[in-house]
């Protein structure tokens, strides 16, 4: 959070106002920054479940 007090200071101001949006890597979804991104009040956009852009041999293994 320091870091966008820094840059970003109107966002720190308003966590609520920041849309973390990731994906599926085990850092993204481990419960300890799960539990973080829910503390900062930040709003999540969870991954679509298929998208034209992913490699078909994604969904393979």
């Amino acid at each position: 959070m320091n870091a966008l007090r820094k840059k970003r200071p109107a966002l720190y101001e308003n966590p609520g106002s920041i849309v973390w949006h990731q994906d599926n890597a085990v850092a993204h979804t481990a419960n300890v920054t799960q539990l973080e991104i829910d503390i900062l009040d930040f709003k999540q956009l969870q991954p679509t479940l298929y998208s034209p852009d992913l490699d078909q041999l994604e969904f393979e293994h």
